[in-house]
């Protein structure tokens, strides 16, 4: 690890966890090579703002994106309030919604899941390549979610295996990771990105047995999800989980094409 490496991850912590500095540089000088370049693929410190961190911005920076989202009736048409969620969110990394047909028909599968959350699979698993909208689908169910009056919490899957690292060293740590466990709905991005899969273990067995919402954002195949957690957690993906594969190309991939054909 880099020294320019090393301080952003500890600022990454102090910021994140509220560490003092010395907690933060014990916790990174403890890194071993592998979570150092998990944190390397993965952006860490230079980490994709939250929803929150989002709408935040947008709300003070007009110029960027359009205003927050106006909350609607409390009874919502659900499809039109989750596509006007992937558009702010969309302009909110000064990006153009693309309704590919791909997205558009993997999306009508998240609307039917938020229409029948309450009464049908209580876990949704959208998996598939990299760039290709996933999270920005989940998070736009997650806004949706919220509307309807559903207390959501989003965390990445990196960055609960650090909250797992601390557990028994930080009572913060231990009530952060309680939280999650406990929340109403929770969305993991990026699932499989933990450095120990057994970071998930206590959250995702709580949520099975008390049927609690959870989203899920992996890039892994599905077949790979019972290699990494093991059959009792895959037979319980197999039970609670609706399962979207988001199998179209990557809009980052077109973004930076868009890019060099303007330069």
């Amino acid at each position: 690890m880099t020294q320019e490496e090393r301080e952003r991850y500890i600022n990454d912590h102090i910021n994140n966890y509220k560490m003092s500095r010395e907690e933060a540089e014990a916790v990174v000088d403890r890194m071993t090579d592998a979570e150092v370049e998990v944190a390397r693929r993965h952006g860490i410190g230079r980490k994709e703002e939250t929803l929150d961190d989002i709408m935040a911005r947008v709300q003070k920076n007009r110029t960027v994106a359009p205003a927050a989202i106006t909350p609607p009736p409390l009874v919502i048409d659900i499809e039109k309030y989750f596509f006007e969620c992937v558009r702010k969110l969309c302009a909110a990394r000064q990006r153009t919604f693309e309704a590919t047909a791909d997205f558009v028909r993997q999306s009508a599968a998240v609307v039917e899941w938020i229409a029948s959350a309450r009464k049908g699979y209580k876990w949704l698993l959208l998996y598939g390549n990299v760039g290709n909208g996933k999270s920005t689908a989940a998070r736009a169910a997650l806004i949706t979610l919220r509307q309807l009056g559903v207390n959501c919490t989003e965390k990445n899957a990196y960055d609960i295996g650090l909250l797992y690292r601390e557990l028994n060293r930080q009572q913060k740590a231990a009530e952060e990771y309680d939280r999650l466990t406990r929340c109403e709905a929770l969305f993991i991005d990026d699932l499989g990105t933990e450095t120990n899969p057994a970071a998930l273990n206590e959250i995702l067995y709580d949520r099975y047995n008390q049927m609690r919402t959870t989203i899920f954002t992996t890039n892994l195949a599905y077949s790979e999800l019972q290699t990494k957690y093991g059959p009792r957690i895959f037979d319980r993906f197999e039970e609670l989980a609706a399962l979207v594969r988001f199998d179209g190309g990557s809009f980052r991939a077109r973004n930076r094409q868009k890019t060099l054909e303007l330069c």
